[in-house]
């Protein structure tokens, strides 16, 4: 259950720079906002640059999140790393 509402606070946390981020991508490529992004001239490169931009973002805000709980849980590094990137977690969240 931590695990899923960790993930729901990693969404809700990256999203406003994502939707900065997607702003000014936009503004770079000239993508106008009442057209579709497949209708425009630089709509599937603005869709390819967003796309590795939020997987960029969200990858981040997971990792920076991860290490201030696992600060604030005394966790050690190894701890940090086999609970957010290898689902080893302690036993006592079993419980």
């Amino acid at each position: 259950m931590f695990g899923l509402f960790f993930v729901w606070c990693c969404i809700a946390t990256s999203a406003f720079p994502i939707w900065q981020y997607a702003q000014w991508l936009s503004q770079i490529l000239e993508i106008e906002s009442e057209l579709s992004v497949k209708e425009q001239a630089n709509g599937k490169i603005w869709l390819m640059w967003f796309c590795i931009g939020l997987t960029s973002i969200f990858v981040v805000t997971y990792a920076v999140l991860g290490a201030l709980f696992s600060r604030l849980m005394g966790f050690s590094k190894q701890q940090y790393v086999g609970i957010f990137f290898k689902n080893r977690y302690p036993n006592w969240w079993y419980k």
